[in-house]
């Protein structure tokens, strides 16, 4: 029966004819003959050569993390050559709550938003002609031109990079707060015509200090160029980026190109419109902006204020959804039987940008090598950018990183501060897709980290493809 939906779906080919004529309706030789459109198939490991009992040792290094409390509810998912092969939730949404989680339960994806949606809206973007990766923002941004020449002068490439000079982090609700408390008239607990911006449950900002923020970035000190800092500020004026060229709400534009197409239901911004709160895994107990369990609202208080739709932080889903955005990327920019990017756009994004020039490739033009010998920062003693535009990627010749040793220098992915991450390798055909909500109760946890949960994880799944390429190759 699951192998007839799948067909009857599109993610599996049919090819079966009659052997022989079987009356004069049903003659031999008669049947139906479809293609695979390209979405995820779902079966066995043994299915694509990969044995169950390697990947059985993740539900052991998932439930050390459930029993130090390092989550309280998590899901993996694992596709090999387009086949879902791992797909388990585990724990419960709460520590107090009995009900199991499920597959299709939402998760707070954090800054895996900086991919599924502001990079993949940029990536249509640039097929489309309307978006240069190498010009200022202010091309885009005119108010920025003259007023915050700073800003303006930026590459997209390197807001992408993270070496644009901004810093990593603003907390700008505090300036919503006047020694700990509330300023007067910022909130109300029921929308009205003065207070339309949803923070979190009942809690309503003044509609004014959603563009307040922006004017607060904009005067935030920026850096040196060339140096590499993870910053969310980027992603706020990339956002407004998207907005300006697209004409759409950054929400309303990913939904319509990517997502609706591609049939992701559960990656949304704003879950709680489409979502009873029981699919909605809890995040953080936020006692000092909020002050409630912020649950089914955005974690990131940034992206919070500006109602929950931001550029690096907002977007909610599962993982088969996650995990079908990288399947998209490996399968070259096409998805059930769609094109959603050209294979030119996947590959320059997904590249390391600013590694060695031996890294380069054969195929890279001279200005590529150019511009990756100019990445690097030796002199700086420091580790050069490992950045490609928007995606995370390995560490190169070091320790630490995002990734196992494992998985290949051409695989990319991102993490997420709730304790998310989504990787694609594409040597070896592999999706990786972690969500957990180890923020709840409280962010400062660090035992996921602590105990390498996902990256451990992500071993195993290596370990058991390279298996499996082994046994191919000797037959």
């Amino acid at each position: 029966q699951a192998m007839a939906a799948q067909a009857l779906f599109g993610a599996r080919a049919t090819d079966g004819v009659l052997p022989v004529t079987a009356s004069l309706f049903f003659s031999g030789g008669d049947g139906l003959r479809t293609a695979a459109l390209g979405t995820f198939t779902y079966d066995l490991p043994e299915a694509v050569g990969v044995s169950a009992s390697e990947l059985a040792h993740i539900d052991t290094i998932v439930q050390e993390g459930l029993e130090a409390k390092a989550y309280p509810g998590c899901q993996v998912l694992v596709a090999v050559n387009g086949t879902v092969i791992w797909d388990k939730a585990y724990g419960h949404p709460t520590y107090k709550d009995d009900r199991p989680v499920r597959t299709d339960d939402l998760y707070d994806l954090a800054s895996l938003t900086k991919v599924a949606a502001t990079t993949f809206s940029l990536m249509r973007l640039v097929d489309e002609g309307k978006v240069d990766l190498d010009a200022d923002l202010g091309t885009y941004l005119d108010e920025l031109n003259g007023k915050h020449e700073l800003h303006a002068r930026m590459k997209l490439r390197d807001i992408l990079t993270h070496q644009a000079g901004l810093k990593a982090w603003v907390p700008f609700y505090k300036r919503l707060l006047d020694k700990g408390e509330w300023r007067p008239g910022m909130f109300t607990d029921k929308e009205d015509e003065a207070h339309t911006v949803r923070v979190a449950q009942r809690v309503y900002m003044r509609t004014e200090y959603r563009d307040s923020l922006y004017v607060w970035l904009l005067n935030t000190p920026v850096g040196r160029h060339g140096e590499y800092v993870y910053s969310d500020m980027g992603y706020y004026l990339l956002q407004r980026l998207i907005e300006r060229v697209s004409g759409l709400p950054l929400n309303v534009y990913v939904e319509r190109t990517f997502y609706g197409p591609m049939g992701l239901h559960t990656l949304t911004y704003m879950p709680y419109w489409r979502f009873p709160k029981e699919r909605i895994m809890p995040t953080e107990y936020d006692v000092e902006f909020r002050r409630q369990q912020v649950w089914g609202d955005v974690h990131d208080p940034g992206a919070a204020m500006l109602g929950g739709v931001a550029g690096h932080a907002g977007l909610f889903g599962d993982a088969q959804d996650v995990g079908a955005l990288m399947q998209l990327l490996l399968n070259k920019g096409t998805y059930g039987g769609r094109r959603y990017l050209s294979e030119a756009v996947v590959k320059e994004f997904t590249r390391c940008q600013y590694c060695k020039m031996e890294d380069a490739g054969s195929d890279a033009t001279d200005a590529e090598k150019a511009r990756r010998a100019q990445g690097r920062r030796a002199e700086q003693g420091k580790d050069e950018n490992r950045r490609g535009l928007g995606f995370d990627k390995p560490v190169r010749d070091g320790e630490g990183g995002p990734t196992c040793d494992c998985v290949s220098y051409a695989s990319f992915g991102h993490t997420g501060f709730t304790g998310t991450m989504m990787w694609a390798d594409p040597e070896q055909q592999v999706v990786y897709v972690f969500l957990s909500n180890r923020v709840y109760p409280v962010a400062a946890n660090r035992k996921l980290l602590e105990l390498d949960i996902r990256t451990r994880i992500q071993e195993v799944i290596h370990d058991a493809v390279g298996g499996r390429v082994v046994a191919d190759n000797a037959s």
